[in-house]
């Protein structure tokens, strides 16, 4: 991922959209800082809740709103759509917005994200998703799939994909049923202490769990 991220910072959309963010909160110096250190929560731990922020979609100057008023959290939780994947969508187009661009932007938020809490948990929405329905609708067959699947390492999910470059302090809610074999994973939701954090549009078709 290193690589990766080395030849998105030279690529102009990943320069642009961190330039673009770098203004809103007025960095002077652009980088990417890091996974942010742990705290020590004590008895109780503050959890910040992001919600459907559809990158690149999304209003940075909330954003960085947003980071500001939870910048003590100890975890926060993207509950889905992180991304918008607007390129990929079927929907009628009313502007363009190329793949490129919105990855960059989506790398970038991301990045903060990892860069700005100790814990960060990135649940999967159904626009996340929308890359992958598209290539396994596209009348593939299954090997041409898989060989895209293994070109992208694993992964069709754009959120996924730069999470699992990352590491360290940010990780997909990925959560075992317990009892299924082999194990059933479900990733549109996650746990923090006792509370259910998920994502509505993706539960509402997976209301029955496998027991």
């Amino acid at each position: 991922y290193r690589r990766q991220r080395q030849m998105c910072i030279r690529d102009r959309p990943y320069a642009d959209a961190r330039a673009t963010w770098d203004r809103v909160i007025g960095r002077v110096k652009p980088k990417f800082r890091g996974p942010a250190a742990p705290r020590d929560p004590g008895a109780r731990r503050k959890v910040a809740v992001l919600s459907d922020l559809h990158v690149p979609m999304h209003d940075p100057d909330l954003l960085a709103d947003f980071f500001l008023r939870t910048r003590d959290a100890d975890v926060c939780v993207s509950i889905g759509d992180l991304s918008e994947s607007f390129s990929v969508s079927g929907w009628v187009k009313y502007a363009s917005i190329g793949w490129r661009d919105e990855f960059a932007a989506l790398q970038v938020v991301i990045e903060e994200l990892s860069s700005r809490y100790p814990r960060v948990v990135c649940v999967i929405g159904n626009h996340d998703r929308r890359l992958e329905k598209r290539v396994r609708g596209a009348n593939l067959s299954q090997d041409a799939v898989d060989a895209v699947v293994s070109l992208t390492g694993g992964t069709l999910d754009p959120v996924r994909a730069i999470v699992k470059g990352l590491g360290g302090n940010i990780e997909i809610a990925d959560w075992a049923v317990p009892g299924t074999v082999p194990p059933v994973v479900i990733d549109w939701f996650c746990m923090v202490g006792d509370a259910w954090i998920g994502h509505g549009a993706v539960s509402y078709t997976h209301l029955t769990l496998p027991t």
